[in-house]
């Protein structure tokens, strides 16, 4: 190595596999060279001769247990245990939140097309459909299924076979916004669709308001299970989707079968029971079930079973 120069160091890169016997300032250069080939550093080490080696690399990781204060200091993550196996579970954990996270910025994008339009409706002639409530209502919904479904979900069983993403990538690029959109606009749509049905019939506008709050919610719970789905052929467990049905279903239970709360959200109170029970024990009971059927076999909550096999395979 003494007697290559950087950019000959470089260009030897891919035909050594083993370096012995270097010194602290060598390491550092081979760091260097391998950036310089563009490729992404990970660097391990746990004494005070790997410092400038593990501040240079991209992820420099140090030992816990043995490493040196020089060596935890200069690094960027720290194993706690000194088992190169956690480092799988890391890269998978931090693999799992990336994705749920594009998963949850692209609900974001879609849920609001529909509302946003629902708001737009007095502007072509319409009834005014929506209240300071209603927008509440909404957020009641969208708050929890982005910081506590999208949380929950597991990760798909072939995250760690797939390619690692260019260092460059986005969280949510152009084209991700762009399907987010398209998938609001379907909502959108079934929204539109909807209402026009409901002047046909002529309607009350206390009746179209429900419908369009119905419509809304409704497209709302169908696309998490789009963007849960989304990256992956089946669909997991997730209980936390399962109580946000449930809840979803028993909230808006007690806004229709009360008069005065039905009243207060501007819509009618002279619903028959009966029709609301039945639209509402279907998904409630669906919901419902699965989550006792998981509590009483004491399953594990989802992701825990998949980061149990990761660490098996580790």
């Amino acid at each position: 190595m003494e007697a290559l120069d950087d950019d000959q160091l470089a260009a030897a890169m891919g035909s050594i596999a083993v370096y012995a016997r270097v010194t602290p300032m060598q390491k550092l250069r081979i760091v260097q060279a391998l950036q310089r080939r563009g490729e992404v550093v990970a660097m391990t080490g746990d004494g005070v001769n790997d410092g400038p080696a593990l501040r240079a690399a991209d992820v420099g990781v140090a030992m816990g247990q043995r490493g040196t204060d020089v060596a935890r200091e200069a690094a960027t993550l720290v194993l706690l245990d000194d088992r190169f196996a956690s480092l799988v579970n890391g890269v998978r954990g931090g693999r799992r939140v990336f994705l749920n996270l594009q998963k949850a910025v692209g609900y974001l994008f879609a849920v609001h097309v529909p509302i946003v339009g629902m708001s737009m409706l007095p502007l072509f002639g319409g009834p005014l459909l929506l209240l300071p409530l209603h927008v509440v209502l909404f957020e009641l919904i969208i708050d929890p299924a982005c910081s506590l479904v999208f949380e929950a979900e597991p990760a798909p069983d072939d995250l760690m076979r797939q390619s690692p993403r260019p260092r460059a990538a986005q969280l949510f690029a152009i084209g991700a916004i762009l399907r987010a959109v398209v998938v609001g606009l379907f909502a959108l749509a079934g929204f539109a669709a909807i209402q026009w049905w409901g002047h046909r019939g002529g309607w009350s506008d206390q009746l179209l308001r429900l419908a369009g709050i119905a419509s809304i919610i409704a497209a709302n719970l169908a696309m998490v299970v789009w963007f849960r789905s989304s990256g992956r052929r089946g669909l997991d467990a997730n209980p936390v989707f399962d109580k946000l049905l449930l809840g979803v279903c028993a909230l808006l239970g007690f806004i229709l079968l009360v008069p005065a709360v039905a009243h207060a959200f501007g819509l009618p109170a002279d619903l028959d029971p009966r029709w609301v029970t039945a639209a509402l024990a279907a998904p409630a009971a669906w919901s419902g079930g699965r989550w006792l059927l998981r509590w009483r076999s004491g399953k594990a909550p989802a992701g825990n079973e998949n980061s149990t096999a990761q660490r098996k395979t580790a």
